[in-house]
């Protein structure tokens, strides 16, 4: 999984994404334990930072996030994207990638 294979980018895209389409279901949200949202939204900002390197990652990151942030009209969860520190990795991975950010 992604926390077993953390410089792996095809693990970590991959994670990313179904970390995404769980978070873009409402029913997924809501039968899934808050604490684990939030590990969820801990484990796309660590592959991120870990992979600052890899546009992919950098893209399958910010797509997950963005389901995250925009789910079921969520304030908890945007509040735990901030205190994860998603926006700042975020802008890290813009800025190591101008050229498709």
């Amino acid at each position: 999984g992604m926390e077993a294979q953390p410089s792996s980018a095809g693990v970590q895209e991959a994670g990313f994404a179904a970390l995404g389409f769980l978070a873009s279901s409402a029913e997924n949200v809501a039968a899934i334990a808050a604490k684990e949202i939030a590990r969820g939204i801990g484990a796309v900002v660590t592959g991120m930072e870990a992979l600052e390197s890899s546009a992919g990652v950098q893209r399958a990151g910010c797509v997950a996030l963005s389901e995250f942030a925009f789910a079921e009209d969520n304030e908890e969860m945007r509040l735990w994207i901030v205190t994860e520190g998603a926006i700042e990795v975020v802008v890290a991975g813009m800025r190591a990638h101008t050229s498709i950010a």
